[in-house]
């Protein structure tokens, strides 16, 4: 019997991030069958614990009250994050989940709350959308990219350093409830200091 993996899979496989998939059949079936699966989990995952959610790696945190983005495995340059998985929050973007990953456009839900050191880093985001439940950018989460225009929500409390770093910005617009900012935040951006 032939069996067509997606990319994204086989990708996986050759990654070794299904352990023990090149050992034998079994093995690669049953890991098979829990990846496919974890796209449409209707049971709530054990309390702090990590799988595979179509083409990201998330686990659970908050005492497995919410989902934070680890790793995207796909190969899209435009990203649409869900919202939930597992009927549970995504509430953070993990440090490095979208790290070199040459995206060009992403959508970050409204349950968002903390994007994390580095999540962005290395794309080709021209723009991007943050939301008003976002409470928290870490250092570096947006660094070497091509924006040119960002809005930091009113939510923003803490801006990590170099969140924005070696862009091409024009405008950044930081509200005043922003408490917070990391040394070298806007050098190398492009700005007239």
């Amino acid at each position: 019997m032939k069996t067509n993996f997606s990319p994204t899979i086989k990708r996986l496989f050759d990654r070794r991030i299904i352990a023990g998939a090149k050992q034998g059949k079994a093995v690669l079936l049953a890991g098979l069958a829990v990846l496919l699966t974890a796209c449409n989990l209707q049971e709530l995952p054990e309390p702090e614990s990590s799988f595979f959610a179509c083409d990201f790696f998330v686990r659970t945190v908050g005492g497995g009250r919410a989902i934070r983005i680890v790793r995207y495995y796909g190969n899209d340059t435009e990203i649409l994050i869900p919202s939930t998985v597992s009927n549970l929050p995504v509430t953070e973007i993990g440090s490095s989940a979208f790290y070199n990953g040459n995206i060009t456009k992403v959508s970050i839900p409204d349950s968002v709350t903390k994007i994390g050191h580095w999540a962005f880093t290395r794309n080709e985001l021209e723009n991007v959308f943050l939301p008003n439940s976002l409470t928290a950018i870490e250092g570096m989460a947006f660094a070497r990219n091509r924006l040119t225009d960002v809005v930091i929500p009113n939510s923003v409390a803490a801006i990590g350093g170099g969140a924005f770093t070696e862009n091409e910005l024009e405008n950044v617009h930081i509200p005043n409830g922003v408490t917070s900012i990391g040394i070298w935040h806007l050098p190398t951006t492009g700005l007239p200091t």
